[in-house]
């Protein structure tokens, strides 16, 4: 079972590692460190990342090159290896960073589950699609804001530390990729007692486009608010939504926080369904 996942994950793999200690000296990660690897493969990283952090745990899901990697570093006493799909694992309680070439198919699971964390990384470096980069980024990077765009925005610092050629994988990749930076602010925009609260204001907002964002808005705030309503979620700024956040949070409608509730637990629901439904196509 786990060299079909292996097979359904397709992830690319870097053929120098002259450029991965490269991308590592870009980094921050320094001997003091305890780094995560998510998808070790042959261990090219793993190597890098062993001469330079305290301590490396790395994930590797297929059995025969979780097998390899025993082999390549017995008794590599810096070294933790974990042959579990690291979406299913617990992450560490302790400060750590992760440095990773990721699947493709898997990295808004695994940005969303490092970064709604209890404990998220103090720094993350990901080797990601171009284009799944600036779905997380955001402006100025892209054109327009996602909804993860802004879930992470006030807690999360993100930009792109390195653009790769194609010929630097193996499978030779179709799309373009990059290393995405994601850190973690010092001091967020947002308390992070209502971190919750925040996602679901705007999850409920980016659902509620009919015709633009006015619609919704109306519905949960009473006191207008000093923000340009007839536009769709995805042009407002950051600056914007934490304008409105602060009045939704101040002087709610009544009921209003309920029905963002309310909708947000039908929204998951119906995204866990979508994503069973999604893995159970990909297994047949």
């Amino acid at each position: 079972m786990r060299n079909s996942q292996r097979r359904l994950l397709s992830q690319n793999f870097l053929l120098s590692r002259s450029l991965v200690t490269k991308l590592v000296r870009l980094t921050s990660i320094e001997k003091k460190d305890t780094v995560l690897e998510i998808g070790a493969g042959k261990g090219i990283i793993t190597s890098v990342l062993l001469d330079r952090a305290r301590t490396v745990i790395a994930y590797e899901i297929d059995q025969n090159l979780y097998n390899y990697l025993d082999q390549v570093f017995p008794q590599t006493q810096n070294l933790i290896l974990k042959n579990i799909d690291f979406r299913n694992s617990t992450l560490p309680s302790q400060s750590y960073k992760i440095f990773s070439n990721i699947p493709f198919i898997i990295t808004a699971d695994v940005i969303k589950k490092i970064t709604q964390a209890n404990n998220p990384p103090e720094e993350a470096f990901l080797i990601v699609q171009k284009e799944a980069a600036l779905k997380f980024l955001g402006t100025p990077y892209d054109n327009k804001n996602s909804q993860l765009a802004i879930q992470l925005k006030p807690f999360f610092e993100l930009n792109i530390l390195y653009k790769f050629e194609k010929s630097d994988f193996y499978p030779r990749p179709h799309v373009d990729s990059v290393l995405l930076h994601i850190k973690r602010k010092e001091r967020p925009l947002i308390a992070l007692a209502y971190r919750q609260e925040f996602d679901r204001f705007v999850i409920y907002l980016f659902n509620q486009t009919n015709p633009n964002i006015a619609t919704g808005v109306k519905k949960l705030i009473n006191t207008p608010v000093d923000v340009t309503l007839y536009v769709k979620p995805s042009e407002l700024r950051i600056n914007e939504w934490l304008n409105l956040f602060g009045a939704y949070m101040h002087n709610p409608r009544y009921g209003a926080k309920k029905k963002v509730l309310n909708f947000y637990e039908k929204y998951r629901a119906n995204r866990n369904k979508l994503q069973k439904s999604h893995r159970t196509r990909k297994a047949h």
